[in-house]
């Protein structure tokens, strides 16, 4: 996981799990802050990512950038995380699609397809 090359802006994420092909699809009001948090497994992580991140440690990981998107609301940035996840597989995410960190952005997106 390196933070590098990652700029202070919000937008949405990707963590891939390259041991196990499994991902963490994410949103951050800054992503270069959030990138850091997850080297040292500071703030709120995926539990079933944490214990990865132990077992497998960091150079099994990557962190990429999807899209950023200065200036937007989090409920935006919850819609379009929601979108990235309906790109994989449920049993390929670390994600819940609908989970209590992401139920409002999921459900908007569902919303907004007709689909509620």
């Amino acid at each position: 996981l390196i933070s590098s090359n990652i700029a202070h802006l919000p937008g949405i994420y990707k963590i891939t799990n390259t041991k196990l092909n499994k991902y963490y699809i994410g949103q951050s009001s800054d992503l270069h802050n959030r990138c850091d948090n997850y080297k040292i497994l500071k703030g709120y992580i995926n539990f079933q990512l944490k214990e990865d991140l132990k077992t497998y440690k960091p150079k099994y990981f990557t962190f990429e950038v999807l899209e950023y998107l200065p200036d937007s609301s989090e409920e935006y940035r919850l819609d379009r995380e929601a979108y990235y996840k309906t790109q994989f597989q449920p049993s390929e995410l670390y994600n819940k699609i609908v989970g209590k960190e992401d139920k409002a952005g999921y459900q908007n997106y569902l919303d907004s397809k007709g689909q509620l």
